[in-house]
């Protein structure tokens, strides 16, 4: 079996919650990350797949943003659909706030 690549964030009342990392995607110079929710959903019937985008603030931190726009949502899978995800040390490097080729 696969081992998963996990990441966790934690909601406005500081409850973490861990996420399936799928990859990572430039789009328009911007960058966004694929994750979806580890463990039982309401409705495991769907899949849900969360984007977030990586806002970086001061060139150092990275804070991250849900898309919640369904046009950008539709666009951006379209193109993680079409192109290979970046490499974990390319996403690293964002996260850090490292200058990256």
């Amino acid at each position: 079996m696969e081992e998963l690549d996990i990441m966790t964030f934690h909601d406005e009342n500081g409850v973490p919650q861990d996420f399936e990392y799928h990859g990572t995607v430039e789009h328009k110079g911007e960058y966004y990350l694929f994750l979806h929710p580890v463990g039982p959903q309401e409705n495991d019937d769907d899949y849900e797949i969360m984007i977030l985008h990586i806002d970086m603030k001061d060139g150092k931190e990275a804070g991250f943003d849900r898309v919640t726009d369904t046009a950008l949502f539709n666009e951006l899978v379209d193109v993680f659909n079409a192109m290979d995800e970046l490499s974990p040390s390319v996403l690293d490097q964002l996260i850090d706030g490292d200058d990256h080729a």
